[in-house]
């Protein structure tokens, strides 16, 4: 099974400092970086609570993760997911990505995990499975979201799994933040599809209703 992607060949790191520095904004103003974990969602425009964010955690888990398996978490922030995966009992070889280097160093002292800061295109391992969640939603725009679950997919053996913001048909492209200086991506399945081929699969309706998660299996 092959991905495609449009409009990039070779993925180039991204360094967008707007995107960026809405991460830092929001760290300060939801303090994450004190310890407030329910704010992690809220960071990249979730703003229904701790319990939708788990239940977006077991969607992507249920693509097919069993015990041992190696697991690489693109956009990983505070570590959250590997958290989950202690409280259902799931052990996995787990390692978390990021380019917010204080949200990194934070994840150290929540829980005992292998971290890495830097892009998509620092993962250098192969791993049996690749996550992101909520990663794509904010200021990350579509030919960069492709071009990085492309690269992504690339360093799997397994599959990928990511969730994004869902668009109603007649909903605009893009919203934005109130200051206008940053976009919360959304898409809907239908367009999705379209962005990739081979075994893709939708996952919608798990009690969370402006997001799906997209599957797509090496198999």
């Amino acid at each position: 099974m092959e991905l495609y992607n449009r409009q990039y060949t070779v993925m180039k790191k991204i360094k967008n400092e707007t995107r960026e520095k809405y991460y830092e904004d929001q760290l300060e103003e939801w303090d994450l970086i004190k310890g407030n974990k329910s704010a992690a969602a809220a960071a990249v425009g979730w703003c229904d609570g701790r319990s939708n964010q788990i239940k977006r955690f077991q969607s992507l888990l249920d693509i097919g993760v069993e015990r041992n398996d190696s697991v690489i978490d693109l956009g990983c922030g505070l570590g959250h997911m590997v958290e989950y995966f202690e409280k259902i009992g799931l052990k996995v070889h787990y390692t978390g990505i990021d380019t917010n280097e204080r949200a990194i160093k934070q994840g150290y002292q929540f829980n005992e995990a292998t971290y890495i800061h830097g892009t998509v295109l620092d993962i250098h391992e192969k791993y049996d499975w690749g996550f992101a969640s909520g990663t794509f939603n904010v200021g990350f725009p579509k030919s960069e979201m492709i071009g990085a679950v492309n690269q992504l997919y690339s360093n799997v053996n397994k599959g990928v799994a990511f969730n994004l913001l869902k668009r109603p048909e007649w909903f605009p492209r893009w919203t934005s933040n109130k200051e206008g200086n940053i976009t919360y991506e959304n898409y809907t399945p239908q367009e999705i599809r379209t962005c990739f081929k081979g075994n893709i699969s939708i996952v919608e309706n798990y009690g969370v209703e402006n997001d799906f998660t997209v599957y797509i299996r090496k198999d």
